[in-house]
């Protein structure tokens, strides 16, 4: 006997009589349907998890029932609920439509409109690339002027400093001066060195 066969007839028993039963009282009331007495604890419970059967402990004793009116209930819930579902898919599905729409409205007419936007992007990477091009040659002829001046400035530098040591040594010499004495009166640093 196939599971949805066993569940239908175990319906069946309870929703005979609006009485409530204790476990055995189905167990023996399935035998006699022919359900084998194994199976029929688990599919109670089963029933009961999915709220498709009633049950209740009282004192040591669970019972069970499901009547038409209780099933009835049920089943009008979980019917408003589906058309709650139904109805929120469909306002799903007309929203992803309007969106379809719009997609469509906006897309190209024609593929030709997207070549000439590649061509136009492909003209302006061009002029960029020729730009930096441009920028690199200049920047390496400006990087040679700016060498040499700086080798200029630094021979410069050197003469200056050469000037500077014979000014000190002549005052030195001539004035009988301490090189300290000369580097202060004419404001020379004492770390004073060349480049």
């Amino acid at each position: 006997m196939l599971k949805e066969e066993k569940i239908q007839r175990l319906t069946e028993i309870l929703t005979k009589t609006k009485t409530v039963f204790i476990l055995k009282e189905i167990e023996q009331l399935g035998k006699q349907e022919g359900i084998v007495l194994n199976s029929i604890e688990g599919i109670i419970q089963e029933l009961v998890d999915e709220g498709k059967v009633m049950s209740e402990k009282i004192g040591n004793r669970i019972y069970f029932w499901l009547w038409r009116d209780v099933e009835a209930q049920r089943m009008a819930i979980e019917q408003a609920k589906q058309q709650e579902d139904f109805n929120t898919l469909e306002e799903q599905i007309k929203s992803l439509s309007a969106e379809l729409d719009q997609l469509e409205q906006n897309k190209p007419k024609d593929t030709t409109d997207l070549v000439q936007m590649l061509q136009q992007l492909n003209e302006e990477v061009d002029t960029l690339q020729t730009q930096v091009k441009t920028f690199e040659k200049e920047q390496a002829t400006d990087f040679g002027k700016i060498e040499q001046e700086l080798l200029t400035m630094t021979k410069d530098c050197q003469v200056v400093t050469d000037n500077l040591f014979a000014i000190q040594k002549f005052c030195r010499d001539k004035f009988n001066m301490s090189s300290k004495d000369v580097q202060q009166q004419l404001g020379i640093p004492q770390d004073l060195d060349y480049l």
